[in-house]
């Protein structure tokens, strides 16, 4: 079970980076348009503030492949952490 549940974590992790890419400009997808608001438009942060969403969108990402490497060496801590990663997706 363990190992599937790390695959899980980070492919959870991977479909984050999207954000970044998009945030970044790295790549355009017509699925996941580029834009500078946040909560459903209804706030504007501009092109600098959407990079800052897409460095957390990142961080994200980089949280949930740590708690899937942690699980999988079997680290005390992945449970505590991943709870926490969970909550803030």
């Amino acid at each position: 079970m363990p190992p599937v549940l790390a695959v899980i974590l980070l492919a959870h992790g991977v479909a984050h980076v999207v954000g970044f890419v998009v945030a970044w400009r790295i790549l355009t997808l017509p699925e996941v348009p580029y834009h500078t608001t946040i909560l459903a438009g209804s706030i504007e942060v501009g092109t600098g503030g959407i990079r800052a969403v897409g460095l957390a969108w990142l961080v994200t990402a980089l949280a949930f492949a740590a708690v899937a490497v942690a699980l999988l060496l079997q680290l005390a801590w992945w449970s505590q952490v991943g709870l926490w990663t969970y909550s803030f997706r």
